[in-house]
């Protein structure tokens, strides 16, 4: 039992660190990284994966208000036909970097991280393998599914599964609500949706009086 317990924290660490990592150096990827990657296939998912979260998620939709992705109908038809002018329609099949999209979407979110957690397999005893796998597959699952529901009001989140909806309401869902709207305001700060990686990494905000006020004006 003790065993598994440590896989469970030894794969939720691991997660937590590449996904804060990950979330700052590709999908927030600075001009520098950008001009590294030139590989042509794995390049290419690359600037997909920065364009759909850094430019369509962070500055193209939610531009007003954090649980409103757009304005109008409007808004919402001229972004898909720029993101189709681009050859970007795999973009808009993430509900505009708000989700995960299919099964490759989801494999190339996690390719990154598959050699640690490989090296981790190999290295620590049987029972603690259930535990890394576990966070390898929750991962994913936390952008795809939990995602979308912490960019929506109360309301609008109690028509969420059943286990989801108690996942959002629950003091830990609050709390990455709140993490994650505090990275919608510091974008170099706070990536983390498995909460521990942006502390370890010195990448935390500390919010203001200024900045809780905002937040319990935001419209939830």
């Amino acid at each position: 039992m003790m065993q598994m317990l440590v896989g469970c924290l030894v794969g939720y660490l691991t997660i937590s660190l590449a996904e804060s990592l990950l979330h700052r150096h590709i999908q927030h990827g600075s001009k520098l990284c950008r001009r590294l990657w030139p590989v042509p296939w794995l390049g290419t998912i690359l600037k997909h994966s920065w364009y759909a979260h850094h430019v369509v998620h962070h500055h193209a939709t939610f531009k007003n208000r954090y649980v409103k992705q757009f304005v109008s109908d409007e808004e919402r038809i001229q972004l898909e036909k720029k993101l189709h002018s681009l050859g970007y329609q795999s973009t808009i099949q993430t509900d505009f970097g708000l989700s995960l999209g299919g099964v490759f979407n989801i494999t190339c979110f996690v390719l990154p991280v598959l050699p640690a957690i490989a090296l981790e397999l190999w290295l620590l005893g049987p029972w603690m393998r259930p535990g890394i796998v576990t966070a390898l597959i929750i991962w994913p699952m936390m952008s795809k599914y939990f995602h979308p529901y912490i960019h929506k009001t109360v309301a609008e989140s109690e028509a969420a599964p059943l286990l989801l909806r108690l996942l959002v309401m629950s003091s830990y869902g609050r709390a990455v609500r709140f993490h994650h709207w505090m990275h919608h305001q510091y974008e170099t700060r706070n990536f983390n949706l498995l909460l521990g990686g942006d502390w370890l990494l010195g990448v935390h905000q500390r919010a203001t009086d200024e900045d809780i006020r905002r937040y319990k004006n935001t419209a939830f």
